[in-house]
């Protein structure tokens, strides 16, 4: 395999974590995940 090739696919595997950041972050600004996120770690830690 040529550097070429490892780069690319380096890039690629970028872009898929990006866009995967980007769809939870989209789940995350529905109204009331915030909350109950919060309120799960609240729980957690009490």
């Amino acid at each position: 395999m040529s550097g070429i090739d490892k780069v690319h696919r380096e890039q690629l595997r970028e872009k898929e974590i990006l866009k995967e950041i980007a769809e939870a972050d989209i789940e995350l600004n529905k109204p009331g995940l915030w909350e109950r996120i919060k309120k799960f770690f609240r729980d957690l830690f009490s």
